[in-house]
């Protein structure tokens, strides 16, 4: 059996105001890391734990899908075997101090494995990918985003 981890992250691209700084004859390696993590997080939800199903079963991207007995599993957390897993969330009107309304909405999976991996995802019960581990990239999940809009992603 393979050993598969996954984790998450949900980007959106906003407007923001322009960032100068001046050049310094000696900076250190890490001197742009502040800002980096600043733009990172305005433009970055993590998706920390998720609701998980073990086993396979047809549809599980119905919406209307009755999960309650499903566990929450956390990021890179290991299982084996096909699962399903689903995060529910709601668009916010602003994300530190800046508004989504109009903004690009990403999912950013990576999933790894000792052994091939298919992986499908679904947005609101519709396909929006299918890739393996080799193919993840960002994956759009709307280019308009509304505050309040809400996604259910498996």
């Amino acid at each position: 059996m393979s050993k598969i981890s996954s984790f998450g992250v949900l980007t959106f691209a906003v407007l923001a105001a322009c960032l100068t700084w001046a050049q310094a004859p000696s900076l250190p390696p890490d001197s742009y890391k502040p800002v980096l993590d600043r733009l990172q997080a305005i433009t970055t939800i993590p998706v920390t734990v998720w609701q998980a199903h073990d086993a396979d079963l047809p549809h599980g991207e119905d919406p209307g899908l009755n999960t309650s007995s499903w566990q929450q599993v956390k990021i890179h957390e290991d299982w084996k075997g096909p699962r399903w897993l689903r995060y529910a969330f709601e668009v916010p009107t602003h994300l530190n101090g800046y508004s989504l309304q109009g903004s690009l909405v990403t999912l950013d999976l990576h999933v790894s494995s000792d052994e091939a991996v298919q992986i499908s995802v679904f947005a609101n019960g519709s396909m929006v990918a299918r890739t393996d581990e080799d193919g993840q990239v960002p994956i759009p999940l709307i280019e308009n985003a509304q505050p309040g809009q809400k996604f259910l992603l498996a």
